[in-house]
């Protein structure tokens, strides 16, 4: 049985059609990722191709909650178990991940200030509870708690991250920065801080002070919850 191909759709109900006419609002998540991926097989539509990818829920653990999220947690080599889907179509859905991710950070980044340690946590949530590994930010302040840099300082294993306490002063002072914030995930979910977490946090905090810099805070982000070392009275 063959499928139901673009171009036989009405015209108003093709995707570049539709949004020509009615914009990208009015596209469907399954027709918004089938522009992406341009083309379907011969089995199947772009349309349909890209329902598939959406709606793969339960196939594993990267396709733990199905739907957009898909595209935040897979890796392309996940992608490529769906027929039709191939290298190049798999290197964009994860190109369209890593940019809708980039672009959320950039409208966060615009004058922003760290008043409240949760908006530290919402800012790297987006990335960190999709993580199966670990993985490790600083984050750079001024005096004001202006926002100044954020960096990826180390990735690790499902259970550790290794990272250079010189290399992370040495960003601080050439961002001229007076305050250091430094995030990690605990893949398990679990944020209780372990025996490393704390000796590595008093180590960063030692070190900063040396150069009139402030450790303002330690964080471990979990699987909907956080812990801040210095909330729990350890730094």
């Amino acid at each position: 049985m063959s499928c139901v191909q673009i171009k036989d759709l009405p015209p108003e109900m093709r995707p570049y059609e539709k949004m020509e006419a009615y914009g990208a609002q009015s596209l469907s998540d399954s027709e918004l990722l089938a522009i992406i991926l341009k083309t379907g097989t011969k089995e199947k539509s772009s349309i349909e191709l890209a329902g598939e990818v959406l709606m793969q829920k339960g196939k594993n653990t990267c396709y733990e909650h199905g739907g957009l999220r898909n595209l935040m947690e897979c890796d392309p080599r996940d992608f490529r178990n769906i027929k039709g889907i191939g290298k190049v179509k798999s290197y964009q859905l994860a190109s369209l991940a890593e940019l809708s991710t980039r672009i959320w950070r950039l409208s966060k980044n615009e004058q922003l200030k760290i008043t409240d340690i949760r908006s530290v946590v919402d800012y790297y949530r987006q990335d960190m509870i999709y993580l199966k590994h670990e993985e490790a930010y600083i984050m750079l302040v001024n005096s004001k708690g202006v926002f100044l840099h954020s960096e990826k300082v180390s990735i690790g294993s499902t259970d550790s991250a290794v990272m250079s306490i010189r290399e992370i002063i040495r960003k601080a002072v050439s961002f001229g920065a007076s305050g250091i914030i430094l995030v990690h995930n605990h893949p398990s979910g679990m944020t209780e801080p372990s025996r490393d977490d704390i000796m590595l946090s008093k180590k960063l905090k030692e070190a900063s002070e040396l150069l009139n810099l402030k450790l303002v805070d330690s964080l471990i982000i979990g699987d909907g919850s956080y812990t801040s070392l210095s909330e729990k009275g350890i730094l």
